[in-house]
């Protein structure tokens, strides 16, 4: 799930995903997923900032625990977070997980992890 810095427009950019779960370093054998994980995204660029909404939608077969008869389950979860280039040395710790710092230089950015941590 690369977003390419250089190449946002300012104001709104939009972007799809299609991922499958190992691409995301999803190891669970309590989990099947169905389908590919899904992920929208809508980044507002403005200046050296960029605030992140969207959502990612997945689609499981899950056990029920009573009947031990399986089903399918679709979840959706929103996520929202800002980009944020150059960190200040006086900042320490990363309290806030909604600030993604990003390194001055870095001209992409892999949201994979923040997408698989979101869910």
């Amino acid at each position: 799930m690369i977003i390419h810095l250089s190449e946002l427009q300012d104001g709104e950019n939009e972007f799809r995903f299609e991922e499958d779960p190992e691409d995301l370093h999803i190891h669970t054998s309590d989990l099947c997923f169905k389908s590919p994980i899904r992920t929208q995204l809508t980044v507002y660029k403005l200046g050296e900032s960029c605030s992140v909404s969207g959502n990612t939608e997945f689609h499981l077969q899950l056990t029920c625990a009573r009947c031990l008869e399986p089903f399918d389950l679709r979840l959706a979860t929103p996520l929202s977070f800002v980009l944020q280039k150059g960190r200040p040395d006086s900042i320490e710790g990363d309290e806030d997980e909604t600030l993604i710092w990003v390194d001055e230089e870095s001209e992409k950015l892999d949201l994979g992890k923040e997408i698989k941590d979101n869910f």
